[in-house]
């Protein structure tokens, strides 16, 4: 009997958490035609740059790897089925949009968060029973 590694069951969340936030955040930001005031010498690309990482690193990631990232792993501890798992993100995505304050026009980025965080899941769950197989 085959012992199964954890570390693919934790990375999972931690990556797809740090991907969707750094796309959540330079994707609001790009949207907003965020144009920050440059001293002389300085560069806008390196101010929207540190912004984003800023806000990604800060606030999004925490959020997303709490409010995703968490789920996912009981999901996956619980053998919760993948119909089952797209509703509920879609849930906690809305739920989200409703209670955190992120952007008042973009919050129903939320939403679109949590349907790619579970298709991204859905590929980790094909994608490890495929690894089962062989």
């Amino acid at each position: 009997m085959k012992k199964k590694s954890a570390l693919p069951l934790m990375l999972h969340p931690l990556l797809t958490s740090l991907i969707l936030s750094l796309l959540t955040a330079a994707i609001s930001f790009g949207l907003d035609g965020f144009e920050p005031t440059v001293e002389p010498g300085g560069s806008s690309a390196t101010i929207f740059t540190a912004t984003v990482l800023f806000v990604t690193l800060l606030f999004l990631f925490p959020l997303f790897l709490a409010v995703f990232g968490l789920p996912s792993v009981l999901f996956h501890l619980f053998s919760v089925r993948l119909p089952i798992r797209l509703l509920l993100y879609l849930v906690i995505g809305g739920l989200c949009m409703s209670m955190v304050p992120y952007s008042a026009r973009y919050n129903s980025l939320f939403l679109a968060v949590g349907f790619l965080y579970a298709v991204l899941d859905a590929a980790f769950f094909f994608l490890q029973k495929k690894q089962h197989r062989n």
